[in-house]
């Protein structure tokens, strides 16, 4: 059993919050946040993020990352919790490390292991955020 399996409900509340609070700090300090789509680029929007959120489109990951190597030394990568997710976090973050950059998985592992009981995805997190907030 993982530590989160093992939260009570209002402190697992509240890690989400902090986890939230943390991703907006560091996208306000300018370090890029990756996602899949646009819906996860309006979710992280409704949910406060100001900063920069880059979604993946249809090209390869890999000249994605390239791209992203070129241009930024961190980035903050926010893919879904679903197995496509876990796969395009990964090839990402190999690709993007390949070039000398530093990818942020920490706080998707963070969501995935909080938020996996009520939503597999990045959008599913407005709708978990405006629950626990009643």
């Amino acid at each position: 059993m993982g530590w989160w399996e093992e939260v009570r409900c209002d402190e697992r509340i509240e890690l989400l919050i902090q986890t939230l609070e943390e991703l907006k700090e560091l996208s306000n300090d300018g370090i890029p946040i990756v996602v899949e789509g646009i819906r996860d680029v309006r979710t992280l929007r409704a949910l406060g993020i100001e900063g920069q959120i880059i979604h993946l489109g249809h090209g390869s990951v890999i000249n994605f990352a390239e791209e992203l190597g070129r241009r930024y030394s961190e980035i903050i990568i926010l893919t879904d919790w679903d197995k496509r997710g876990d796969e395009l976090s990964q090839r990402i973050a190999k690709s993007f490390r390949a070039l000398g950059g530093k990818p942020n998985t920490r706080i998707r592992g963070r969501f995935k292991k909080l938020a996996m009981r009520d939503t597999k995805d990045v959008e599913g997190l407005y709708g978990l955020f405006l629950k626990i907030s009643h």
